[in-house]
């Protein structure tokens, strides 16, 4: 469970939340808003993340500095019209009246059909679910297409594969190698999705963010910066 709290910075009171998780390494990352995510491993204390968070000041300083000049993207309404991301491409949502209840792409709309007056909240409801689905079966075609990797082995196949809804991060790898994945990376290019995978294949071997680490994830995938680049500017 995230933990808010609040971190001055520059004579301002940000809040910030702590995710704990089966993590040896701290990771600091700043929401679009301006707000600040912390991964932390389970037995680091508040006294620890907040030291940790002094030390990376000046990054955080730059990064919500940033952040705070993109342009805002307008709240989702689930109202007819709107532009959803899908695979990295915006599709038009459509909610027309239909005998069944159903969610379909078709080229470069998303419909969803409705047995009676279409309510935002069943929208939201329809489209999510849709969304899961298909995170599904392209999470794990990606899976395949990752391994195939001359970086990898079968040593570095995922006990389980689990999609869920991640505030704090777009995947992880735990110790007993089960992958999550994040529900809304669906949303991003397939390329983005590649670079997660390959990123939390590579904490197989190992588990921390240090400089072994990413010379793997390099081998593995030389523009892995530009992927995550793009994976930050669409989906934040």
């Amino acid at each position: 469970m995230a933990e808010a709290l609040v971190f001055t910075l520059k004579g301002e009171s940000v809040p910030f939340t702590i995710r704990r998780s089966d993590r040896k390494t701290y990771r600091v990352s700043v929401d679009i808003d301006g707000s600040i995510r912390l991964l932390a491993p389970h037995l680091a204390s508040d006294k620890k993340c907040a030291a940790f968070l002094r030390q990376s000041r000046r990054w955080i300083e730059r990064q919500r500095a940033a952040m705070l000049r993109l342009p805002k993207a307008p709240k989702l309404k689930y109202v007819a019209g709107e532009s959803h991301l899908y695979l990295g491409k915006p599709r038009r949502l459509k909610t027309p009246l239909a005998s069944k209840a159903s969610v379909k792409l078709d080229r470069s709309q998303l419909i969803v059909s409705s047995r009676q007056e279409p309510e935002p909240s069943a929208v939201k409801a329809a489209l999510e679910k849709w969304y899961r689905l298909q995170a599904l079966d392209v999470f794990q075609v990606r899976l395949m297409a990752c391994l195939q990797n001359s970086c990898f082995n079968e040593g570095d196949r995922p006990s389980a594969i689990r999609i869920k809804k991640l505030k704090s991060s777009w995947g992880s790898m735990s110790r007993s190698g089960v992958l999550t994945l994040s529900a809304d990376l669906i949303k991003a290019p397939i390329e983005c999705i590649d670079y997660v995978i390959t990123h939390e294949l590579c904490h197989i071997r190992i588990p921390s963010h240090g400089p072994d680490f990413w010379k793997a994830l390099t081998r593995a995938m030389p523009d892995w910066k530009a992927r995550r680049n793009t994976l930050e500017q669409m989906l934040g």
